[in-house]
C-alpha cells in the first residue's frame, strides 16, 4: 500500500527549527518518536532531499514526509457480516476463509472488524487494541469458522477472562496428514515464535523465555488416502495453535504449506483445512451463554467428498 504523502512550507515563524520538532508541531498525531524514526528511516525530504532529524530548516523549504496511519479499523458497512447468534452483549460470527479478522494497518477496510464496526459502531470503543475493537479471539487469514466480538467494554472484559480461563469451548475441524496419528490424543506442546520466521510459531525449545503453554485434544472421524479427518479442542487456542500443534507431531494440516503441509489444487491457496466449527460459553449469571455450531464451508466440504470422506455429511 503506497503511504499519502503530505507537503509543507516552512514559514518565516518557524525559520531555524528543528526538522523532527517541526513535524510534531505541524503534524501533532505523528508523536516524537514517530517524527524521529521517519527521519532515521529516510522519509522525510527538504525540497527533495532526504533530511536529518537534527536539521534546521530555513524559510520556504518544502518539507515532504508520509502523512500519518490511522491507528484505529474504519467501519465499513458494505462488507456483508454473517451473524450466527446476537444479544444485548455479543455476538457470534462466522468468517469466511481468504478474510483477515483484522487490519494490521489501519488504512484496510476488508477485514471481518472492519465489516463488526459497519454494522455495529459502538464496537469502537471497545476492547484493548484499536485495530481490534471489540474481538474476543481471532482466526487465521486462511482459516473459516465461528468468532466472538463484545457489544460493550463490560461484556469484553467478561468474555475475555472466561477465555483466559478456559470456558469457552472452542471446537475445530481439521483435515490433516495421517502419519501414524492415534484414534484419539493430546498434544501437550509449548509454543514460541520462530526465531527465523515471525509468521510462524514453534515447539519451544524450553518452557521459559517468550514460551507459552497450550494444549489440544483430538479425536479422529475418519480416514481417507492418507489423510485423517480430525475434531480438535483447544481452550485458549493461541496463534496458529492447531497448525502449529499438529505440525509438531509430523501430522501438519492439509494446505497448510507454511507448516509443512500438502497443497491441495481444490482449495484456494492458503486456505488451510481448518474450519472453527463450534464455539459455546454457559455465561456467568449476568449475561446469557450461547452454543453456536457452524456448518462445514462449501469448499471443505465439496474437496472432502470428492476425496472419499463419507462421515463429513453427519458431522452437523
Amino acid at each position: 500500500m503506497v503511504d499519502e504523502e503530505y507537503t509543507f512550507e516552512v514559514a518565516a515563524t518557524e525559520a531555524g527549527m528543528r526538522l523532527d520538532r517541526w513535524l510534531t508541531l505541524r503534524e501533532p498525531t505523528l508523536g516524537r518518536r514517530r517524527a524521529k524514526d521517519l527521519c532515521d528511516e529516510g522519509r522525510v525530504f527538504v525540497d527533495g532531499h532526504r533530511a536529518f532529524k537534527a536539521m534546521p530548516l530555513p524559510e520556504g523549504a518544502r518539507v515532504s514526509f508520509p502523512a500519518p496511519v490511522p491507528r484505529h479499523a474504519a467501519a465499513n458497512p458494505e462488507l456483508p457480516l454473517d451473524v450466527r447468534f446476537e444479544n444485548e452483549h455479543c455476538v457470534v460470527v462466522h468468517k469466511p476463509a481468504g478474510q483477515p479478522t483484522a487490519p494490521l494497518d489501519a488504512r484496510e477496510n476488508t477485514t471481518l472488524a472492519n465489516a463488526l464496526l459497519g454494522h455495529y459502531p459502538q464496537m469502537g470503543a471497545v476492547g484493548s487494541n484499536p485495530l481490534e475493537p471489540g474481538l474476543i479471539h481471532r482466526l487465521d487469514n486462511g482459516t473459516s469458522g465461528l468468532l466472538v466480538a463484545a457489544k460493550s467494554q463490560w461484556a469484553f472484559d467478561a468474555l475475555k477472562s472466561a477465555l483466559a480461563r478456559g470456558t469457552i469451548d472452542k471446537q475445530y475441524l481439521a483435515v490433516v496428514v495421517d502419519t501414524e496419528l492415534p484414534d484419539q490424543g493430546r498434544i501437550d506442546v509449548a509454543l514460541e515464535p520462530s526465531p527465523h520466521n515471525p509468521r510462524r510459531v514453534i515447539a519451544a525449545r524450553s518452557r521459559s523465555g517468550g514460551a507459552r503453554e497450550a494444549q489440544t485434544t483430538y479425536v479422529v472421524i475418519e480416514r481417507q488416502l492418507g489423510l485423517a479427518l480430525v475434531s480438535a479442542t483447544a481452550k485458549r487456542a493461541l496463534r496458529h495453535q492447531i497448525r502449529a500443534h499438529f505440525a509438531s507431531i509430523a501430522c501438519p494440516l492439509a494446505n497448510d504449506e507454511a507448516y509443512g503441509g500438502p497443497r491441495v489444487e481444490a482449495l484456494a491457496q492458503g486456505r488451510h483445512a481448518l474450519h472453527a466449527r463450534r464455539v459455546a460459553w454457559a455465561g456467568n449469571g449476568v449475561m446469557a451463554g450461547f452454543d453456536v455450531v457452524a456448518e462445514v464451508p462449501a469448499d471443505l466440504e465439496i474437496w472432502l467428498s470428492h476425496s472419499g470422506f463419507r462421515l463429513i455429511h453427519s458431522i452437523e
